[in-house]
């Protein structure tokens, strides 16, 4: 019999996406729990959110997926959006930012995982290319040969 190894791939990349999608909301919960404004022990955060110390910490640990209603609530208790747990908000976003930024997704999501992939590449060719480029008129210096 023949074996369906394209089902099993898919599956096994669902399963690494929830896994990244995991690990990413957990780094979010742990910095905002962290931050400056917030300051709380996961035994704070579990107090204020109603779930177990447990709970918070395999979500930190990005081991579990957290479900909308304890989304809100980890929301609600770190004085965030849902969408900044997500990393798809930043907590000074403006609201042309945030605008772009849904915009950006909703573009994503009509994407094929090549074209994607492609998209991600660029995007993150762009970031490291503007974090590269000096903050003092860089297409003047750009220009300018190096003096010796």
């Amino acid at each position: 019999m023949a074996r369906n190894t394209s089902s099993g791939e898919e599956n096994r990349s669902e399963r690494e996406t929830k896994a990244a999608i995991a690990r990413r909301i957990g780094r979010r919960i742990r910095d905002l729990r962290h931050s400056r404004t917030a300051k709380l022990t996961q035994d704070e955060l579990a107090a204020r959110t109603g779930r177990s110390v447990d709970t918070i910490s395999a979500l930190e640990r990005g081991l579990a997926l957290p479900g909308f209603d304890t989304l809100t609530r980890l929301a609600e208790a770190l004085d965030v959006s849902v969408g900044v747990l997500f990393g798809y908000e930043r907590l000074s976003d403006s609201d042309e930012r945030a605008a772009l930024m849904t915009r950006l997704i909703a573009h994503a999501e009509q994407l094929g995982d090549e074209q994607l992939a492609v998209a991600v590449a660029q995007i993150a060719a762009l970031a490291g290319a503007a974090k590269a480029v000096p903050s003092t008129s860089p297409r003047r210096n750009a220009s300018r040969p190096a003096s010796r």
